[in-house]
Protein backbone atom coordinates (compact mmCIF):
# COMPACT_ATOMS: atom_id res chain seq x y z
CA UNK A 1 0.00 0.00 0.00
CA UNK A 2 1.83 3.27 -1.08
CA UNK A 3 1.42 6.94 1.53
CA UNK A 4 -1.77 8.16 -0.77
CA UNK A 5 -3.70 5.08 -0.35
CA UNK A 6 -2.68 5.09 3.61
CA UNK A 7 -3.44 7.89 3.96
CA UNK A 8 -7.02 7.80 2.60
CA UNK A 9 -7.85 3.99 3.96
CA UNK A 10 -6.89 6.03 7.56
CA UNK A 11 -9.57 8.87 7.28
CA UNK A 12 -12.06 5.94 5.96
CA UNK A 13 -11.37 3.82 8.69
CA UNK A 14 -11.49 6.31 11.14
CA UNK A 15 -15.33 7.67 9.97
CA UNK A 16 -13.78 10.73 9.21
CA UNK A 17 -14.99 10.11 5.67
CA UNK A 18 -17.29 7.23 4.65
CA UNK A 19 -15.14 6.61 1.26
CA UNK A 20 -12.50 7.86 -1.47
CA UNK A 21 -11.53 7.47 -4.65
CA UNK A 22 -8.29 8.98 -6.25
CA UNK A 23 -6.45 8.49 -9.43
CA UNK A 24 -2.76 9.87 -10.25
CA UNK A 25 -1.35 9.89 -13.29
CA UNK A 26 2.68 10.57 -13.58
CA UNK A 27 4.92 11.10 -16.16
CA UNK A 28 1.86 9.97 -18.56
CA UNK A 29 1.13 6.64 -16.43
CA UNK A 30 -1.32 5.74 -13.64
CA UNK A 31 0.46 5.16 -10.84
CA UNK A 32 -2.53 5.34 -8.19
CA UNK A 33 -6.00 3.86 -8.81
CA UNK A 34 -7.31 3.12 -5.24
CA UNK A 35 -10.82 3.04 -4.04
CA UNK A 36 -12.09 2.45 -0.48
CA UNK A 37 -14.75 2.93 1.89
CA UNK A 38 -18.46 3.15 0.95
CA UNK A 39 -20.52 5.42 -1.52
CA UNK A 40 -23.42 4.20 1.32
CA UNK A 41 -22.39 2.94 3.96
CA UNK A 42 -25.90 1.59 5.60
CA UNK A 43 -26.37 -0.45 2.34
CA UNK A 44 -22.54 -1.56 2.22
CA UNK A 45 -22.34 0.07 -1.54
CA UNK A 46 -18.44 0.46 -2.14
CA UNK A 47 -17.09 3.83 -3.15
CA UNK A 48 -15.35 3.05 -7.12
CA UNK A 49 -13.77 5.22 -9.91
CA UNK A 50 -17.30 4.91 -11.31
CA UNK A 51 -18.91 6.16 -8.23
CA UNK A 52 -20.71 9.15 -9.45
CA UNK A 53 -19.57 12.37 -7.26
CA UNK A 54 -21.34 15.62 -7.04
CA UNK A 55 -18.39 17.44 -8.73
CA UNK A 56 -19.91 20.48 -6.94
CA UNK A 57 -17.38 23.64 -7.98
CA UNK A 58 -14.93 21.42 -9.98
CA UNK A 59 -18.20 22.30 -12.43
CA UNK A 60 -16.17 25.30 -13.03
CA UNK A 61 -13.27 24.62 -14.94
CA UNK A 62 -15.43 22.58 -16.97
CA UNK A 63 -17.63 25.76 -18.04
CA UNK A 64 -14.15 27.81 -18.45
CA UNK A 65 -13.35 25.19 -21.03
CA UNK A 66 -16.85 25.93 -22.57
CA UNK A 67 -15.84 29.89 -22.65
CA UNK A 68 -12.66 29.57 -23.87
CA UNK A 69 -13.44 27.00 -26.39
CA UNK A 70 -15.65 29.72 -27.86
CA UNK A 71 -12.84 32.37 -27.60
CA UNK A 72 -10.03 30.65 -29.25
CA UNK A 73 -13.33 30.76 -32.05
CA UNK A 74 -13.92 34.37 -32.49
CA UNK A 75 -17.65 33.84 -31.17
CA UNK A 76 -16.32 35.20 -27.22
CA UNK A 77 -14.16 37.85 -26.90
CA UNK A 78 -12.37 37.87 -23.41
CA UNK A 79 -12.28 41.22 -22.22
CA UNK A 80 -16.00 41.71 -23.86
CA UNK A 81 -18.98 43.00 -21.84
CA UNK A 82 -21.29 40.66 -20.62
CA UNK A 83 -24.12 42.66 -21.48
CA UNK A 84 -23.06 41.76 -25.03
CA UNK A 85 -24.43 38.27 -24.63
CA UNK A 86 -27.14 39.40 -21.88
CA UNK A 87 -28.58 43.13 -22.33
CA UNK A 88 -29.64 42.40 -18.58
CA UNK A 89 -25.89 43.25 -17.25
CA UNK A 90 -25.38 46.49 -19.76
CA UNK A 91 -26.10 48.71 -16.72
CA UNK A 92 -24.98 47.08 -13.19
CA UNK A 93 -25.11 48.45 -9.86
CA UNK A 94 -22.08 48.32 -6.95
CA UNK A 95 -22.75 49.22 -3.65
CA UNK A 96 -21.04 52.24 -2.90
CA UNK A 97 -19.96 51.14 1.35
CA UNK A 98 -17.47 48.73 2.19
CA UNK A 99 -18.84 47.13 5.11
CA UNK A 100 -16.41 45.33 7.75
CA UNK A 101 -17.14 41.56 10.03
CA UNK A 102 -19.54 43.08 11.94
CA UNK A 103 -21.81 43.52 9.70
CA UNK A 104 -22.08 39.95 8.93
CA UNK A 105 -23.93 36.87 10.67
CA UNK A 106 -23.04 33.26 10.00
CA UNK A 107 -25.18 31.40 7.57
CA UNK A 108 -24.30 28.03 6.88
CA UNK A 109 -26.67 27.40 3.69
CA UNK A 110 -24.93 30.77 2.12
CA UNK A 111 -22.69 30.03 -0.68
CA UNK A 112 -20.14 32.56 1.46
CA UNK A 113 -20.90 31.28 4.83
CA UNK A 114 -22.15 34.41 5.63
CA UNK A 115 -24.46 36.66 5.13
CA UNK A 116 -25.68 40.73 5.86
CA UNK A 117 -27.39 42.29 8.95
CA UNK A 118 -31.03 43.14 7.79
CA UNK A 119 -30.17 46.61 8.95
CA UNK A 120 -27.19 46.93 7.32
CA UNK A 121 -28.40 45.78 3.89
CA UNK A 122 -31.29 48.05 4.36
CA UNK A 123 -28.86 51.12 4.64
CA UNK A 124 -26.77 50.28 1.76
CA UNK A 125 -26.70 52.71 -1.10
CA UNK A 126 -25.59 51.82 -4.50
CA UNK A 127 -23.40 53.69 -7.49
CA UNK A 128 -23.03 53.30 -10.90
CA UNK A 129 -20.13 50.48 -12.22
CA UNK A 130 -17.57 52.69 -13.35
CA UNK A 131 -16.83 49.99 -15.99
CA UNK A 132 -18.91 46.95 -18.02
CA UNK A 133 -18.53 43.76 -16.20
CA UNK A 134 -16.56 41.33 -18.57
CA UNK A 135 -16.43 37.41 -19.27
CA UNK A 136 -12.61 37.90 -18.14
CA UNK A 137 -13.84 39.38 -14.66
CA UNK A 138 -16.20 36.31 -13.92
CA UNK A 139 -13.78 33.37 -15.01
CA UNK A 140 -11.16 35.27 -12.88
CA UNK A 141 -13.56 36.02 -9.90
CA UNK A 142 -12.90 39.90 -9.88
CA UNK A 143 -16.07 41.02 -11.09
CA UNK A 144 -17.75 41.68 -7.97
CA UNK A 145 -21.24 39.51 -8.67
CA UNK A 146 -22.17 37.32 -5.96
CA UNK A 147 -18.88 37.55 -4.00
CA UNK A 148 -20.06 38.69 -0.69
CA UNK A 149 -22.37 38.68 1.48
CA UNK A 150 -25.04 41.56 0.35
CA UNK A 151 -25.00 39.74 -3.19
CA UNK A 152 -25.33 36.65 -1.96
CA UNK A 153 -27.77 37.20 0.73
CA UNK A 154 -29.93 38.81 -2.00
CA UNK A 155 -29.48 35.95 -4.86
CA UNK A 156 -30.81 33.65 -2.45
CA UNK A 157 -33.85 35.81 -2.51
CA UNK A 158 -34.35 35.76 -6.25
CA UNK A 159 -33.49 32.68 -6.97
CA UNK A 160 -35.05 29.21 -7.38
CA UNK A 161 -34.83 25.31 -8.51
CA UNK A 162 -36.47 25.62 -11.26
CA UNK A 163 -35.00 28.49 -13.32
CA UNK A 164 -33.20 27.83 -16.20
CA UNK A 165 -29.80 28.95 -16.94
CA UNK A 166 -31.45 31.90 -18.92
CA UNK A 167 -34.05 33.28 -16.63
CA UNK A 168 -31.00 32.72 -13.62
CA UNK A 169 -28.86 34.91 -15.07
CA UNK A 170 -31.41 37.09 -15.95
CA UNK A 171 -32.34 37.04 -12.18
CA UNK A 172 -28.58 37.93 -11.37
CA UNK A 173 -28.29 41.33 -13.08
CA UNK A 174 -30.94 42.67 -10.78
CA UNK A 175 -28.37 41.95 -8.28
CA UNK A 176 -26.18 44.86 -7.12
CA UNK A 177 -21.70 43.91 -7.42
CA UNK A 178 -19.76 43.91 -4.36
CA UNK A 179 -17.38 45.66 -5.71
CA UNK A 180 -16.43 47.85 -8.91
CA UNK A 181 -14.88 44.86 -11.49
CA UNK A 182 -11.47 44.46 -11.64
CA UNK A 183 -11.12 46.29 -8.05
CA UNK A 184 -11.06 43.34 -5.84
CA UNK A 185 -11.18 39.73 -5.45
CA UNK A 186 -13.35 37.19 -3.67
CA UNK A 187 -14.68 34.07 -4.66
CA UNK A 188 -18.29 34.05 -6.37
CA UNK A 189 -19.68 30.64 -5.54
CA UNK A 190 -22.60 30.32 -7.62
CA UNK A 191 -23.31 34.04 -9.89
CA UNK A 192 -20.48 34.02 -11.95
CA UNK A 193 -20.27 30.63 -13.94
CA UNK A 194 -23.62 30.72 -14.03
CA UNK A 195 -23.63 33.74 -15.95
CA UNK A 196 -21.20 31.98 -18.01
CA UNK A 197 -22.92 29.30 -18.40
CA UNK A 198 -25.72 32.01 -19.71
CA UNK A 199 -22.60 33.27 -22.49
CA UNK A 200 -22.29 30.15 -23.72
CA UNK A 201 -25.70 29.50 -24.66
CA UNK A 202 -25.70 32.68 -26.47
CA UNK A 203 -22.56 32.57 -28.55
CA UNK A 204 -22.80 29.10 -28.94
CA UNK A 205 -26.47 28.83 -29.69
CA UNK A 206 -26.95 25.66 -28.25
CA UNK A 207 -28.17 23.98 -24.78
CA UNK A 208 -25.52 23.94 -22.27
CA UNK A 209 -25.32 20.09 -21.54
CA UNK A 210 -25.64 19.61 -25.12
CA UNK A 211 -22.64 21.71 -25.85
CA UNK A 212 -20.05 20.78 -23.11
CA UNK A 213 -21.29 16.67 -24.09
CA UNK A 214 -20.67 18.22 -27.97
CA UNK A 215 -17.75 19.77 -27.36
CA UNK A 216 -15.92 18.64 -24.59
CA UNK A 217 -17.35 15.29 -23.14
CA UNK A 218 -17.28 13.27 -26.60
CA UNK A 219 -13.70 14.30 -27.93
CA UNK A 220 -12.61 13.16 -24.78
CA UNK A 221 -14.47 9.77 -24.21
CA UNK A 222 -16.35 11.02 -21.20
CA UNK A 223 -19.27 9.35 -20.86
CA UNK A 224 -19.83 10.02 -16.89
CA UNK A 225 -20.45 13.46 -16.18
CA UNK A 226 -23.40 14.82 -16.74
CA UNK A 227 -26.50 17.15 -15.40
CA UNK A 228 -28.70 14.38 -16.23
CA UNK A 229 -28.15 10.82 -14.87
CA UNK A 230 -29.69 7.64 -16.49
CA UNK A 231 -31.17 5.20 -14.97
CA UNK A 232 -27.87 2.98 -14.18
CA UNK A 233 -25.85 5.88 -13.37
CA UNK A 234 -28.38 6.96 -10.85
CA UNK A 235 -27.33 4.04 -8.86
CA UNK A 236 -23.44 5.17 -8.79
CA UNK A 237 -24.14 8.34 -7.15
CA UNK A 238 -22.73 7.98 -3.55
CA UNK A 239 -25.21 9.51 -0.11
CA UNK A 240 -23.79 12.67 1.38
CA UNK A 241 -22.00 12.62 5.36
CA UNK A 242 -21.80 14.84 7.85
CA UNK A 243 -19.14 14.26 10.91
CA UNK A 244 -19.76 15.15 14.44
CA UNK A 245 -18.80 13.59 17.13
CA UNK A 246 -16.53 10.87 16.04
CA UNK A 247 -19.12 9.56 13.36
CA UNK A 248 -20.86 10.44 10.05
CA UNK A 249 -24.15 10.66 9.62
CA UNK A 250 -26.61 11.16 6.32
CA UNK A 251 -27.30 14.42 5.19
CA UNK A 252 -28.14 13.65 1.77
CA UNK A 253 -32.10 14.48 2.00
CA UNK A 254 -31.10 17.56 4.20
CA UNK A 255 -28.20 19.00 2.83
CA UNK A 256 -29.05 22.82 2.10
CA UNK A 257 -26.16 23.70 -0.01
CA UNK A 258 -26.67 20.76 -2.10
CA UNK A 259 -29.98 21.94 -2.86
CA UNK A 260 -28.87 25.23 -3.76
CA UNK A 261 -26.59 23.61 -7.12
CA UNK A 262 -28.96 19.87 -7.74
CA UNK A 263 -30.42 19.57 -11.19
CA UNK A 264 -32.64 17.04 -9.93
CA UNK A 265 -35.16 18.59 -8.49
CA UNK A 266 -36.07 21.59 -10.68
CA UNK A 267 -33.34 20.87 -13.76
CA UNK A 268 -31.12 23.48 -12.93
CA UNK A 269 -27.92 23.32 -14.82
CA UNK A 270 -25.49 24.98 -13.09
CA UNK A 271 -22.67 26.31 -14.80
CA UNK A 272 -21.14 26.92 -11.07
CA UNK A 273 -21.85 23.66 -9.23
CA UNK A 274 -24.00 21.11 -10.79
CA UNK A 275 -22.39 18.40 -12.58
CA UNK A 276 -21.85 14.85 -11.69
CA UNK A 277 -18.78 12.21 -12.28
CA UNK A 278 -16.65 9.99 -11.57
CA UNK A 279 -13.01 10.26 -10.96
CA UNK A 280 -12.32 7.92 -13.99
CA UNK A 281 -13.91 10.36 -16.06
CA UNK A 282 -12.95 13.44 -14.84
CA UNK A 283 -9.21 12.41 -14.94
CA UNK A 284 -9.83 12.48 -18.68
CA UNK A 285 -10.10 16.19 -18.50
CA UNK A 286 -6.83 16.68 -16.08
CA UNK A 287 -5.03 14.85 -18.38
CA UNK A 288 -6.25 17.19 -21.26
CA UNK A 289 -5.16 20.24 -19.21
CA UNK A 290 -1.54 18.89 -17.91
CA UNK A 291 -0.96 18.26 -21.78
CA UNK A 292 -2.36 21.55 -22.88
CA UNK A 293 -5.37 20.78 -24.28
CA UNK A 294 -4.34 16.97 -26.01
CA UNK A 295 -6.04 14.22 -25.33
CA UNK A 296 -4.93 11.14 -26.93
CA UNK A 297 -4.18 12.99 -30.15
CA UNK A 298 -7.98 14.72 -30.15
CA UNK A 299 -6.96 18.53 -28.96
CA UNK A 300 -9.91 20.57 -27.30
CA UNK A 301 -8.19 23.92 -26.63
CA UNK A 302 -5.00 25.45 -28.09
CA UNK A 303 -1.82 25.38 -25.40
CA UNK A 304 -1.29 28.75 -25.48
CA UNK A 305 -5.59 28.70 -24.21
CA UNK A 306 -4.20 26.42 -21.49
CA UNK A 307 -1.75 28.39 -20.34
CA UNK A 308 -3.69 31.58 -20.00
CA UNK A 309 -6.63 29.61 -17.68
CA UNK A 310 -3.35 28.79 -15.89
CA UNK A 311 -2.21 31.96 -15.18
CA UNK A 312 0.11 32.84 -17.81
CA UNK A 313 0.01 36.72 -18.19
CA UNK A 314 -2.58 37.31 -15.16
CA UNK A 315 -0.24 39.24 -12.23
CA UNK A 316 -1.29 37.46 -8.91
CA UNK A 317 -2.03 40.76 -7.41
CA UNK A 318 -5.14 39.99 -5.73
CA UNK A 319 -4.68 36.52 -4.62
CA UNK A 320 -7.38 34.84 -3.01
CA UNK A 321 -4.82 33.74 0.14
CA UNK A 322 -1.09 34.24 0.25
CA UNK A 323 0.79 32.42 -2.52
CA UNK A 324 -2.37 31.23 -4.34
CA UNK A 325 -4.14 33.25 -6.83
CA UNK A 326 -7.23 32.98 -9.64
CA UNK A 327 -6.35 32.10 -13.49
CA UNK A 328 -8.79 31.53 -15.70
CA UNK A 329 -11.70 29.53 -14.07
CA UNK A 330 -8.40 27.74 -12.09
CA UNK A 331 -7.19 28.33 -8.70
CA UNK A 332 -3.16 28.74 -9.55
CA UNK A 333 -0.09 28.27 -6.93
CA UNK A 334 2.13 31.16 -7.29
CA UNK A 335 4.29 31.19 -4.22
CA UNK A 336 3.97 26.90 -2.16
CA UNK A 337 6.39 29.18 0.40
CA UNK A 338 3.64 30.78 1.38
CA UNK A 339 0.54 28.23 1.95
CA UNK A 340 0.41 24.85 3.70
CA UNK A 341 0.03 23.22 -0.27
CA UNK A 342 2.42 21.01 -1.14
CA UNK A 343 1.98 21.70 -4.94
CA UNK A 344 4.96 23.35 -6.82
CA UNK A 345 4.98 26.91 -8.66
CA UNK A 346 2.66 26.82 -11.28
CA UNK A 347 0.56 23.88 -10.58
CA UNK A 348 -3.20 24.55 -11.02
CA UNK A 349 -6.74 23.24 -10.46
CA UNK A 350 -9.93 23.26 -8.73
CA UNK A 351 -12.10 21.83 -5.74
CA UNK A 352 -15.64 20.52 -4.78
CA UNK A 353 -17.58 21.60 -1.99
CA UNK A 354 -18.30 17.91 -0.77
CA UNK A 355 -14.66 17.15 -0.96
CA UNK A 356 -13.71 16.28 -4.87
CA UNK A 357 -10.57 18.19 -5.91
CA UNK A 358 -8.27 17.94 -8.74
CA UNK A 359 -4.93 19.42 -9.51
CA UNK A 360 -2.29 19.42 -12.55
CA UNK A 361 1.56 19.95 -12.01
CA UNK A 362 3.02 20.30 -15.08
CA UNK A 363 6.54 20.96 -13.95
CA UNK A 364 6.30 17.34 -12.44
CA UNK A 365 4.38 15.82 -14.87
CA UNK A 366 1.83 15.01 -12.86
CA UNK A 367 -1.85 15.16 -12.20
CA UNK A 368 -4.00 13.60 -9.32
CA UNK A 369 -7.94 13.56 -9.05
CA UNK A 370 -9.89 12.91 -5.63
CA UNK A 371 -13.70 12.14 -5.41
CA UNK A 372 -14.82 11.76 -1.29
CA UNK A 373 -18.57 12.13 -0.37
CA UNK A 374 -18.79 14.13 2.91
CA UNK A 375 -20.73 17.39 2.70
CA UNK A 376 -18.89 19.93 5.54
CA UNK A 377 -15.49 18.95 4.49
CA UNK A 378 -14.72 22.30 3.25
CA UNK A 379 -13.66 22.35 -0.65
CA UNK A 380 -10.87 24.10 -0.83
CA UNK A 381 -9.98 23.83 2.83
CA UNK A 382 -10.76 20.24 2.47
CA UNK A 383 -7.96 18.75 5.13
CA UNK A 384 -8.17 15.49 3.37
CA UNK A 385 -7.22 17.24 0.07
CA UNK A 386 -3.97 18.73 1.56
CA UNK A 387 -3.07 15.18 3.27
CA UNK A 388 -3.40 13.75 -0.29
CA UNK A 389 -1.41 16.56 -2.09
CA UNK A 390 0.96 15.92 0.98
CA UNK A 391 1.43 12.54 0.45
CA UNK A 392 1.69 13.00 -3.59
CA UNK A 393 4.17 14.83 -2.63
CA UNK A 394 6.42 12.23 -0.59
CA UNK A 395 5.71 9.84 -2.83
CA UNK A 396 6.77 11.51 -6.12
CA UNK A 397 8.06 15.07 -6.36
CA UNK A 398 11.47 15.00 -7.09
CA UNK A 399 14.45 17.56 -5.77
CA UNK A 400 13.85 20.07 -8.88
CA UNK A 401 10.25 20.44 -7.22
CA UNK A 402 9.66 24.35 -5.96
Amino acid sequence: MNRVEEILKKFVDGQEIAGAAVLVRKGGEIVVDFAYGYADIEKKIPVSKKTMFRLASMTKPVTAIAVMQLVEQGRIGLYDAVGNYLPEFANMRVCAEKVGDEAYVPDADSPSGRRVKEEVLAAMTYEKSVRPLTVFDLLNHSGGLGMGPVGNTLAERITAHTDSIQERAVKYASLPLDFQPGTATGYSALAGFEVLAAVVEKASGERFSDYLRAHIFRPLGISDITFELNDGQKERVPRLYEYAAGRLADVTESCKSWEQMSPLEGGLQSGAAGLFGSVEEYEKIAEMFLRKGNRKGVRILKPETVETMAGKGIPPLRGITAGVFWGLGMRVIDDPSCTHSSRTHGSFGWSGAFGTHFYVDPANDLEVVLGVNRADIGGASSYVSYAVEDAVREMFYGEGAS
